[in-house]
């Protein structure tokens, strides 16, 4: 059977007396609602004094300190340059000169578009600055930058031309 309800006869004339409800109230929920301000103002307060008390020279502690006596370090490890020889090892470099095995040639590099290999010095690109050889090899005819094929687009409007995809994007080609 339900609970009856109260009606409002049983309020009487005032409203003094209010439903119970089943909330616990503990310090937690006090701390963080009712005193939060005074709580807060403490803690700011409790902060700032030991901000202004870690601030505060402390006046014998500058005077009283002594160097520590150094020792000259013994047994340290002789550090030396590194190469790279041709055949893709690392070697320890010989003092005052490079040793026989350094390669008077420059490494085969590989170009990113066509994927030739070069003994020559490849050029980078501006865009995604990858290598790329002669053939691949793009001017812009808007900012003068040496662009890769992938990072240029042809333009057919008058001439052939070639121009980079920012300055395509800047233009509104793309």
């Amino acid at each position: 059977m339900p609970k009856r309800s109260i009606s409002e006869l049983d309020w009487g004339d005032s409203l003094s007396h209010c439903p119970q409800s089943k909330i616990q109230v503990g310090n937690k929920e006090i701390n963080q609602g009712i005193c939060s301000d005074s709580n807060m103002k403490a803690v700011y307060r409790r902060t700032l004094n030991l901000l202004f008390q870690g601030s505060k020279a402390k006046p014998n502690q500058l005077e009283n300190t002594q160097p520590i006596p150094t020792q000259p370090a013994t047994n340290l490890p002789k550090y030396f340059q590194t190469i790279i020889t041709s055949d893709g090892r690392i070697s320890p470099q010989t003092e005052g000169h490079p040793p026989s095995s350094f390669p008077t040639h420059t490494l085969p590099c590989s170009c990113m578009s066509c994927s030739a290999t070069s003994f020559n010095v490849l050029e980078r690109c501006k865009f995604c600055e990858g290598t790329f050889c002669d053939k691949c090899f793009k001017l812009c005819m808007s900012c003068g930058g040496e662009f890769c094929s992938k990072c240029s687009i042809q333009i057919y409007s008058r001439d052939e031309c070639c121009i980079c995809l920012s300055c395509a994007t800047n233009r509104g080609h793309l």
